[in-house]
């Protein structure tokens, strides 16, 4: 069993990481060639490109330009946008920590998939920016395994083909009870996605069915289909 994340535009490679065990990315050639690929962007086209301000584009432009220099982090550490606030590894103790080792895995539009060990360095490359490059490489690294909780963006899970009936997916939604109706709010889904990560590594979930147990943040089970679990608050 995995489950997979999306990683987050915003990352610190300030603070220190509370552990010196690192592991390298299964796709750090890959990485390393998609990295040399943007290099060859101009400031203005990466800011075409991704559709973001001046100053990102140039702050980006910098460090692909400078990638090899850039210092290095853990995965785990350095991705601290919403779906990462609420997973609390600084805390993690040495069972919790391999068992995410194990288990969780951030689907990257650079690295393509990371371990929350895996060394990274700052960077910003959108997944559909280069699905056609993991569309094949992804399926087959995940053919193994037997269950996949998705709890990644439509964005970052559909190179990895999960609607092939190969590939055993459960996917949580998080609603919110709004003017009589159930409704997705992303911001609180987005946050949701980590709670329940979070969730799964400090109780040790590998059975499926335990994830009706969730309850954090007032969220609660609500329904369930073959391939989909639903909770609202």
């Amino acid at each position: 069993m995995i489950i997979i994340l999306s990683p987050s535009k915003t990352v610190d490679f300030e603070t220190p990481a509370p552990t010196k065990k690192s592991t390298t990315p299964h796709f750090i050639k890959n990485a390393d060639i998609l990295a040399k690929e943007m290099k060859k962007f101009s400031s203005k086209e990466l800011a075409q490109m991704m559709k973001i301000s001046e100053n990102l584009a140039n702050l980006n432009y910098d460090r692909f330009q400078n990638f090899e220099k850039l210092p290095q982090k853990q995965a785990i550490f350095a991705f601290n946008g919403d779906v990462y606030r609420d997973i609390d590894a600084e805390n993690y103790n040495e069972k919790e920590m391999k068992f995410a080792q194990k288990h969780l895995r951030t689907i990257s539009g650079l690295y393509g998939m990371l371990k929350p060990l895996d060394l990274i360095r700052a960077y910003r490359l959108e997944m559909h920016h280069r699905s056609d490059y993991w569309k094949k490489l992804l399926p087959e690294h995940i053919k193994n395994e037997d269950l996949i909780i998705n709890l990644a963006s439509n964005e970052y899970s559909k190179p990895l083909n999960l609607k092939s009936p190969k590939t055993n997916v459960l996917t949580p939604h998080f609603k919110t009870h709004k003017n009589g109706e159930l409704k997705t709010i992303a911001i609180y889904s987005k946050i949701a996605r980590g709670t329940m990560a979070n969730f799964i590594i400090k109780n040790q979930i590998t059975d499926p069915a335990k994830l009706e147990q969730f309850s954090e943040d007032g969220w609660k089970f609500h329904s369930k289909t073959e391939n989909e679990i639903t909770f609202a608050r």
